[in-house]
């Protein structure tokens, strides 16, 4: 499994070398399987640093870069006005879900409003900021008012997500302009979509993460891990690869996943992360 660095196109190597861990038990030492589970391996090095981070909450690797208003303590509200947010896409007999985005001020302000009067808490706008990505309408609730609720609005000039329904997800997500294309830009935006997206929650982690730059072409990796199932005796931890790909001649933005490979694991009574044995 080869990753890239941000800062260079050459693999860093393989994440780690796998190799067996003496087994779980008391004092160190094996012990028998109750009768009844299947016998578990002990979990290797990577699948080890895997199971903690998803268990620790550890979200993010060390090279993840967060913008200002992603504020992790939950203080902290950030979200993008969509397409169901609005009345201007009422009258559709289906409606795309993608997240709006223009290069008018005042139009920003309107689709912000409309979507914060849908909220069951209506934060009442007090502040206005921007990058070259999006608009942030900052708000507060009067009766909340250590909670601050960022409403960001795509910048057209940046980026177009109009053809991506985030409903029925495909391969297209979005163009990007080709003014903007360049490593660190790409690494912002993936980075973006994934801290907007139902991945950045406990469950997830991303593992690692980085990039590459090809002829036609920037490619950014990540590997994540989701806690698939769990009943409490004995969790499935999925580990998977997402590439986002995008193309220097049209600017377009594609992405893909890829199932690597699965494993058992479960926090002990004592909260150590160890291996675990399907019940047959």
């Amino acid at each position: 499994m080869f990753l890239f660095n941000k800062t260079s196109k050459f693999p860093l190597g393989l994440i780690m070398v796998s190799f067996l861990l003496t087994a779980c038990g008391e004092s160190g030492s094996g012990s028998a399987q109750p009768e009844g589970d299947t016998a578990a391996p002990a979990l290797t090095l990577e699948q080890q640093y895997t199971a903690e981070r998803i268990y620790r909450n550890k979200r993010f690797p060390v090279n993840f870069v967060f913008p200002n208003i992603w504020n992790t303590s939950a203080n902290g509200i950030t979200k993008h006005a969509m397409t169901t947010d609005v009345s201007l896409f009422a009258k559709l007999l289906v409606i795309p879900v993608f997240e709006l985005s223009t290069d008018n001020w005042q139009e920003a302000i309107a689709w912000s409003e409309e979507a914060a009067q849908k909220l069951p808490v209506y934060y009442g706008l007090v502040d206005l900021s921007e990058n070259n990505m999006y608009f942030d309408l900052i708000r507060v609730n009067p009766d909340l008012p250590d909670v601050i609720y960022h409403s960001l609005i795509f910048k057209d000039s940046f980026i177009d997500r109009s053809g991506v329904d985030l409903d029925n997800p495909g391969p297209h997500m979005g163009y990007i302009s080709l003014n903007s294309v360049g490593e660190e830009v790409i690494d912002s935006v993936v980075e973006h979509l994934f801290l907007s997206s139902p991945h950045n929650q406990y469950g997830y982690a991303v593992i690692e993460e980085g990039s590459e730059e090809l002829a036609e072409e920037y490619r950014h990796t990540m590997i994540e891990a989701e806690l698939v199932s769990g009943s409490g005796s004995c969790d499935t931890i999925r580990v998977f690869e997402v590439t986002h790909r995008i193309s220097k001649i049209t600017g377009e933005m594609t992405g893909e996943t890829r199932d690597l490979y699965e494993f058992r694991a479960v926090v002990d009574a004592d909260g150590n992360v160890r291996a675990c044995a399907r019940r047959i």
